[in-house]
């Protein structure tokens, strides 16, 4: 369906040939990230260029075998063929090379004649070698790069590209369906630059507050860069949908455009074939991404392109536009709602598009539209005519338009104020009760045909859409001012009859148009009627989903009533879902905009964050909201600053200052303060900063604030822990003005007066230390004051901040940054200088210090090398060191200094280590420090031997370099240990972990052999096997095995096995490397004990190798003869054991699977060979296959079918194994088809 050939590049035109070279360059350059601009082509073909038609200056990514050959090159591009003889005329006109030729050798440039005729491979050779001739004629061989490309080389280059591939079938007149490439949409659009301002209008996932149109345009860029995202855009008709998404496409709008021949256009009002699922599908195989836009997409499109794209992992992005007509019955992942311009982009518009219309007209023109640019572009059309629409009132322009140059219809007009009634309604439905119109005629004096007759009537003048069933008088702009003729011409009765009789779906239409209506005194007096006790609100003990929704819509015609009415229902006891629950938060979150209804909302509020405790999500998703309603940079309310604060102070200080933390981030929140005076700022904030709707200065709202929530943060009660929490994680954005900065140091002067001092200034480190933050230096001084503030000066203060600060409290080395360790540093020294002034402290400073789980390697170091009698602090150590749980980063600090002070010193000190009792159970990590490798540790642990337990030598193996002891040391220090009474376990650790080591760097261990064997044997002679016990020495048993006379030691082993392995747990706790490892030495010895083992009823290890053979393969080593021969000892025990034991295929290429040598021997062997092949076909039976899910039946049938021709095919268990398999494979085949016809 995408195909592309060269005879379509050969049906281009030269200007359209050229056009696709230039595009193909730019496609190259976004592709690698770089600006397209580098790319320039254009201007009438025919006219001399020179020898340029598209010219590429510095694409850092060029490479010889792409279409751009180097980062400066220049395309000639033409239509007819060119041959060799012509083309040294080409490059050198009157016998001169080309100037522009000539400069490309001063850069190493290239130059590439592109023809629009496919040219047989053999011939486009001398073509090129004409190039170079004509090059080397004029001096200039090497120096640059030159190619011939014909029409089969551009065919290949576009195929990368779906949007090109569209547009060259488009060109060609050959389209594919009604598809268009993104690249033409954007081009048609940029004809006239996008318009946008910074108004915030379009509604984003994960944004509580509205985006500008530029910030949205980024945000659905980053979310379509991800391959198999799906983005829906909504918003009325005439508000710049898919304008948008051109604007996608296109430079100077937000930051990086998406790559233009990525993208597909589609839209639904026209016949598009393929179908959109389908063309999903046929672009995931493209390069890069590619990203399918549906136009006009309803719901039901939408969700089916998003399960497809899901279920077959498409990686294509797809974005969805349509207006809703219908309610939103669906929940979107990244819903996106474009509201309409405000009327300045409006005039704008029109100014543009109308040149000739005076101020008045324009400006009359955006007051009446609304937002609307559909609108407002047909007044502006209609005042180009001739007609001036400065004078007219708004009901003379809406019925400008619905008239449309024609009479005046009485029965038009009343249809569509009747239609406008409502959001949408449907029409001529399945059923007679879903036709909708029947309730709205007889409100126009009609019956439902001649209503319909009228409807399709406005559908003609473009004023209705349609979607399925459904109708809606559309620009919301025209809709609303008809409701609003309709409410006065149409008696309240007889619209309050249509609602009770309507179904839900008209009732909840014709709320969501009284929602547009709330500044109608009409609307307003009839919900009002509804909040009364005879109307539904008034009489209301619950409501369900739908009437929630109707509610919602029609709240803030009566904020009062509505509120009232929330206090009444919203209550513990009520039942009340998910969905509804956030209708009834955004409801509330409406009604706060007025100043007098703000606390009251709040309440509503924190009542609902209460009903969520239970669900993380739901209680977010109220506080997110409770957090914007207290920004400066809030839209969402008029309350001043002194009700917010008098609120949020009421929250903090009461059972609910969970919520109040809330509420003071609000106010805190300072990323979108306005730059107003340099006096003011003393940093530069975020270049995307915006204006404020707010009534109060900055600076007031600032110093406000920030006093309220320093009162609090150093006051008793509930709100001073969130208080000072909130003030902490906003420290880095009040830091940029001056005056908050100003009110925070005498905040932090306080705070140092307190207990919470450490925490301030933990916080404010990781601030000033964090790599990704990119502070000014105003910042950066104030965050080094605040700090210098909170840094104590006391002895019991300065353990608080070096040892037991919070923000490095319980966290690895790696976690902490190397700032932060240069500050501990600092901080460690200075306590060190603290104790040595006043020397009587450490004795209690030492316990704490050497039990304290945090790094206190510096203050250490510091302390041994800042006092002049290191031996006897070193006492001191030793008579504080606890039991277990000591720092050994403090002792590892004292003894690198004293290395660094007094060698001799240490060596004495290192000499005595064992003598001290409490350092046993850490002197490997002692001689560690002092001596700095495994060497002279093995060394000295050997020393003293006798005087260190056990336990603490088989810490000598975590060593980093334990390979590197060297193995005369480590031999003699092990067989000492074996020596000592209860060693030879310990021995043998130290030697399994030599040997597993060795085993992992691929060094050689047979010099190992002897020693290994001899303490093997010792071990099985003097350790009863025990089933709790596991026998960890695979490395040992392994290398044991290599001794040539090692049957012995393999029969005590196996025996030894066999009794650890009685129980189900014991034999799991066998080692399956020491079982490879005895069956590759001696499988037949293996084989018979396993054989005697299970004629005693002993197979608990015998089921264990059957359930693992597939991962361990035994036997892969051995010799098939040998095998074969002590099977025929005892042939009808022998084998089907074997047979037992085997993976019986080995794999020997990919997806290739044949049988090995020796399970074609036991079938060719065996006496009774139907045994062997049942245990194989059992095991192929459960034989689970990587890849598709015809793949296992092919291999099995494959692995049957090299069967064929030996004795085994005879078989009757073959032929049922066979049948079998085919009957499985067409079972599936079947069940394929069958989910293919349901796709």
């Amino acid at each position: 369906m995408l195909e592309i050939t060269d005879k379509d590049i050969e049906a281009l035109a030269d200007h359209e040939l050229r056009t696709l070279v230039g595009l193909l360059a730019e496609y190259e350059q976004r592709g690698a990230g770089q600006s397209a601009l580098n790319a320039r082509w254009g201007g009438d073909q025919k006219s001399k260029d020179g020898g340029v038609d598209v010219r590429v200056s510095a694409f850092g990514q060029a490479r010889p075998d792409g279409f751009i050959p180097r980062p400066d090159t220049v395309f000639q591009v033409k239509k007819n063929n060119i041959t060799a003889e012509k083309i040294k005329a080409e490059m050198c006109p009157d016998q001169q090379l080309r100037q522009v030729v000539r400069a490309l050798a001063r850069v190493a440039g290239a130059y590439v004649i592109v023809c629009g005729k496919s040219i047989a491979s053999e011939l486009i050779v001398p073509r090129v070698e004409a190039m170079e001739a004509a090059l080397d004629q004029n001096g200039l061989k090497g120096m640059i790069k030159v190619d011939f490309y014909d029409a089969s080389t551009l065919a290949t280059a576009v195929r990368g590209y779906p949007g090109l591939v569209i547009w060259v079938r488009k060109t060609v007149k050959r389209p594919i369906g009604n598809w268009q490439p993104a690249l033409a949409v954007a081009q048609q659009s940029q004809a006239s630059a996008y318009l946008c301002d910074d108004q915030p209008r379009v509604e984003c996932p994960g944004h509580p507050a509205p985006l500008s149109v530029a910030q949205a345009v980024d945000s659905i860029r980053t979310a379509l860069a991800l391959p198999g995202s799906i983005v829906r855009l909504l918003g009325l008709p005439g508000t710049g949908k898919t304008r948008l998404a051109q604007a996608l496409f296109e430079d100077g709008v937000g930051a990086q455009p998406l790559p233009a021949h990525s993208g597909v256009y589609g839209d639904i009002g026209l016949s598009l074939t393929p179908q959109p699922d389908e063309m999903a599908s046929l672009l995931c195989d493209s390069e890069p991404y590619p990203i399918l836009i549906i136009d006009n997409c309803p719901p039901e499109l939408h969700l089916a392109l998003k399960e497809r794209v899901s279920r077959l992992a498409l990686k294509v992005s797809v974005l969805t536009i349509e207006h809703e007509i219908r309610q939103p019955d669906e929940s979107y992942d990244n819903l996106y709602t474009l509201h309409p311009s405000s009327d300045a982009m409006i005039q704008v518009l029109v100014q543009r598009s109308h040149p000739q219309l005076n101020g008045l007209a324009v400006s009359r023109i955006a007051r009446f539209a609304g937002g609307n640019a559909r609108i407002a572009l047909w007044l502006g059309a209609s005042a180009e005519h001739g007609k001036d629409v400065s004078t007219l009132n708004d009901t003379e322009l809406l019925y400008r338009i619905l008239r449309q140059g024609k009479a005046e219809d009485p029965a038009l007009e009343d249809a569509a104020e009747v239609a406008a009634l409502v959001y949408s309604f449907a029409v001529d439905g399945e059923l007679l009760e879903d036709d909708e119109s029947l309730h709205l005629a007889p409100l126009a004096q009609m019956d439902a045909s001649q209503f319909y007759r009228q409807i399709s009537r406005l559908h003609n003048r473009g004023l209705i859409q349609e979607r399925g069933f459904y109708r809606a008088l559309l620009p919301e702009a025209i809709a609303n001012r008809l409701a609003v003729q309709a409410l006065k011409a149409i008696p309240p009765r007889s619209i309050e009859q249509m609602f009770n009789d309507a179904p839900g779906r008209l009732k909840l239409s014709f709320c969501h148009r009284l929602n547009y209506l709330g500044e109608n005194d009409r609307a307003v007096q009839l919900v009002k009627r509804w909040f009364n006790g005879g109307g539904w609100l008034g009489s209301a003990s619950k409501l369900n989903r739908e009437e929630w929704r109707m509610f919602s819509y029609i709240a803030l015609l009566a904020p009062s009533e509505s509120l009232a009415l929330l206090g009444k229902l919203v209550t513990p006891q009520s039942a009340i879902d998910i969905d509804s629950r956030r209708f009834i938060t955004l409801t509330v979150n409406a009604l706060a905009r007025k100043t007098e209804h703000f606390a009251q909302a709040i309440d509503l509020l924190v009542h609902l964050a209460k009903r969520t405790s239970c669900n993380s999500d739901e209680r977010e998703y109220v506080l997110r909201f409770v957090e914007c309603l207290f920004h400066f940079a809030s839209w969402g309310t008029e309350a001043p600053l002194v009700l917010r604060l008098d609120v949020a102070r009421s929250l903090l200080n009461g059972p609910d200052s969970w919520v109040g933390e809330r509420a003071l981030k609000g106010l805190l929140e300072l990323e979108h303060f306005p730059i107003l005076a340099d006096a003011f700022l003393a940093a530069q904030p975020p270049v995307d900063t915006k204006v404020p709707a707010a009534r109060e200065k900055p600076e007031i709202w600032i110093g406000q604030t920030l006093q309220m929530a320093c009162v609090l943060a150093l006051a008793p009660g509930p709100g001073a822990a969130p208080a000072r929490a909130t003030i902490l994680a906003h420290a880095r954005s009040l830091l940029r003005f001056k005056q908050s900065a100003h009110c925070l140091q005498e905040y932090f002067r306080q705070l140092a007066q307190t207990e919470w001092w450490n925490e301030a200034r933990g916080a404010l480190i990781g601030l000033l230390d964090a790599p990704d933050l990119n502070l000014g230096d105003f910042q950066q001084q104030q965050l080094e004051a605040a700090i210098e503030v909170l840094t104590p000066s006391g002895i019991d203060a300065l353990i608080e901040l070096s040892i037991n600060s919070p923000d490095i409290a319980d966290k690895p080395r790696r976690a902490i940054s190397d700032a932060r360790m240069a500050r501990l540093e600092q901080d460690q020294r200075r306590l060190a200088e603290a104790l040595l002034t006043e020397p009587q402290q450490l004795p209690q400073l030492l316990p704490v210090v050497l039990s304290s789980p945090n790094s206190a390697g510096h203050l250490g170091f510091h302390l041994c090398t800042g006092t002049l009698l290191p031996q006897n602090v070193w006492q001191q150590i030793v008579d504080a060191t606890p039991e277990k749980g000591l720092n050994l980063s403090f002792i590892q600090g004292f003894i690198h200094g004293m290395a660094h002070a007094n060698p001799t010193a240490l060596d004495e000190l290192a000499a005595d280590f064992h003598l001290q009792p409490t350092l046993s159970p850490y002197l490997i990590h002692l001689y560690f420090f002092t001596y700095g490798n495994a060497q002279d540790v093995a060394l000295a642990i050997h020393a003293n031997l006798t005087r260190i337990p056990l336990t603490v030598i088989a810490e000598l193996t975590y060593m980093l370099d334990y390979l590197e002891i060297s193995q005369e040391t480590l031999r003699t220090l092990i067989y000492d240990i074996a020596a000592l009474p209860d060693g030879l376990p310990a021995a043998l650790d130290l030697l399994e972990s030599r040997l597993f080591q060795a085993s992992l760097d691929h060094r050689d261990c047979s010099h190992w052999a002897s020693m290994a064997a001899d303490l093997l044997t010792r071990y099985l002679d003097d350790v009863p096997a025990q089933p709790c016990r596991p026998f960890k020495l695979e490395a040992t048993v392994e290398v044991a095995m290599c001794c040539a006379d090692s049957g012995a030691l393999a029969r005590k082993t196996i025996t030894y096995l066999l009794e650890q392995g009685k129980t189900k747990q014991g034999s799991r706790d066998v080692p399956l490397r020491v079982v490879v490892s005895l069956i590759d030495a001696h499988p037949c010895l293996a084989l018979q004990m396993l054989a005697d083992a299970a004629r005693n009823n002993d197979r608990q290890l015998l089921e264990r190798l059957h359930g693992i053979r597939q991962g361990i393969a035994p036997f892969a080593n051995a010799d098939p003869e040998q095998l074969v021969a002590w099977c025929n000892t005892q042939p009808d025990e022998h084998y089907p054991l074997l047979a037992s034991l085997l993976y019986p295929w080995a794999e020997v290429e990919q997806d290739l699977l044949h049988w090995k040598p020796l399970s074609l021997a036991l079938l060719d062997n065996a006496p009774a060979p139907a045994k062997v092949l049942t245990l194989f076909l059992q095991l192929l039976d459960r034989q689970c296959f990587p890849g598709p899910q015809r793949n296992p039946f092919k291999q099995k049938v494959a692995l049957l079918d090299q069967l064929n021709g030996t004795s085994v095919a005879a078989l009757t268990e073959y032929a049922h194994y066979q049948a079998k398999l085919k009957r499985q494979a067409d079972e599936h085949e079947k069940a394929l088809e069958g989910y293919k016809r349901f796709e």
